[in-house]
């Protein structure tokens, strides 16, 4: 082990990279695709990472989730032609860091992330999970009423279509009720199939242990770690809670310590570190700064169930960028026409 308290920084990162691609709703479709501010061009999905990183170290942008934007290809297609109109300022979140993408100190250095957030976003990621949807079950059709299909083609690709048909049945209904933030989710009795065979894992924070159910993550972090999230953050404001997740995310990844800046060689034992010591302190002149309003794995799903008593703060950044649609309807519908040639 050693200590030190030199900051390393890095680009985007996530928590299953093993998985080439996270779910059936993903393309896996070869596309070439040029960056949304450069004409720098990747093939997707093979060089999405690089992609990524491009966006990050040179254009100092950062894409939320994009382990759940079906069609990255399109999306970025969309915001190619969206962004000859604004700045990334207008869409984006802006941050203002004290370090360039590679590290060098500097002060107030703007970064942006795009993110649902944007009620844009949100609509073109829904889009987009829609049409994938759609494609899905048109080929299951074609599998199903095509009695020539098997002798053709592999087996297991029919017999995979037929695995996850009621999947995405399920999974259409949801996206169709997605907006809908009144919606009874309990009440709908295909949601009690929604389980950890077909689901997404919230990774906790500490580990690489994953759960499908945000409290049970939280019971894990009790139980093996000593770890409780809901103590160390009672009272927070939302904001505080998103940097204290992204935080610890970025220490764990280090594998150093937070309290005492011990660093370890293999993450285990930082984990018998943090659990024998109770170094569960969270110093505040740490982890409250602005570099932490970044994800630091862009596939994080534990950051979706962080929620605040008070959500006030919405309301007039919704009605602002609410405002900024309305003036702007005839770009955004010539954007979509081009995804729907």
């Amino acid at each position: 082990m050693a200590t030190g308290v030199e900051k390393q920084f890095f680009g985007p990162l996530t928590l299953h990279q093993q998985t080439k691609v996270a779910t059936i709703f993903k393309t896996d479709e070869p596309k070439h695709c040029t960056c949304i501010l450069c004409d720098e061009k990747f093939v997707l999905p093979e060089y999405e990472q690089q992609l990524l990183t491009h966006l990050f170290v040179s254009h100092r942008l950062v894409i939320a989730e994009v382990n759940q934007i079906p069609d990255l290809c399109d999306y970025l297609l969309y915001w190619r032609l969206r962004l000859k109109d604004h700045d990334l300022p207008y869409f984006c979140t802006t941050m203002l860091l004290d370090s360039k993408p590679d590290g060098t100190q500097s002060k107030d250095e703007e970064y942006y992330l795009l993110s649902d957030v944007h009620p844009e976003d949100k609509e073109l990621r829904s889009n987009l999970l829609q049409k994938r949807l759609e494609k899905l079950l048109e080929i299951h059709a074609f599998e199903r009423e095509d009695t020539n299909y098997e002798r053709d083609k592999p087996k297991t690709t029919n017999q995979a279509c037929k695995k996850h048909y009621h999947e995405v049945q399920k999974t259409k209904q949801w996206a169709n009720k997605e907006c809908d933030q009144d919606s009874d989710v309990d009440s709908d009795p295909d949601w009690s199939q929604w389980t950890e065979e077909n689901g997404p894992l919230i990774t906790c924070l500490l580990c690489d242990h994953g759960e499908t159910e945000y409290q049970s993550i939280l019971e894990h972090m009790e139980q093996k770690h000593d770890f409780s999230f809901t103590k160390e953050t009672d009272g927070l404001l939302f904001y505080h809670k998103i940097k204290i997740v992204n935080f610890i995310r970025r220490q764990v990844y280090l594998k150093q310590c937070w309290t005492c800046d011990t660093k370890f060689d293999d993450a285990k034992n930082l984990e018998k570190h943090l659990k024998e010591t109770k170094h569960w302190q969270l110093p505040e002149k740490m982890w409250d700064q602005p570099e932490y309003y970044f994800p630091t794995y862009e596939d994080d799903l534990f950051l979706c169930f962080i929620n605040d008593d008070n959500d006030s703060w919405w309301s007039s950044d919704d009605e602002e960028a609410t405002n900024n649609m309305m003036s702007d309807d005839i770009s955004r519908e010539m954007a979509l026409s081009v995804l729907n040639d």
